[in-house]
């Protein structure tokens, strides 16, 4: 089994690109995609997997339940340790919201290596290197 696609939803799009997703997602490899639809969409050609972002307002068939029931915590798989501290040094010149520097996390595996960090909107985002 695998993901074909995640939508995360956002106050600001073009806010959210710009001072975070472009950064991360274009880092580990998935690329813009032009389209005429509501969510902006990004696809690893590697994986086939896609990040579609949409605004609140584009929520017609994303809206939850309960609003309280979200993802709030999202890891996205790095190629090496290198991709993560790129990763890191952009979001922090980007004045990104970090929870501290990438470092080991052992109690998750012998190579876990990760960086946490916040979106525009607060959400939880990893990256990982296990």
């Amino acid at each position: 089994m695998s993901i074909h696609h995640v939508a995360i939803t956002v106050s600001d799009p073009e806010r959210a690109e710009a001072a975070f997703y472009r950064c991360v997602l274009a880092a580990l490899g998935f690329v813009r995609q032009d389209g005429t639809g509501p969510a902006t969409i990004w696809r690893n050609p590697a994986s086939d997997v896609a990040v579609h972002m949409l605004g609140v307002t584009d929520m017609h068939v994303h809206k939850p339940a309960d609003p309280r029931a979200a993802v709030d915590h999202t890891a996205f798989r790095a190629a090496s340790r290198g991709v993560i501290d790129q990763i890191h040094a952009a979001l922090a010149a980007l004045g990104a919201e970090i929870l501290g520097p990438p470092r080991e996390l052992p109690q998750f595996g012998p190579t876990y290596y990760a960086l946490f960090a916040r979106d525009p909107d607060g959400r939880l985002v990893e990256l990982v290197h296990a």
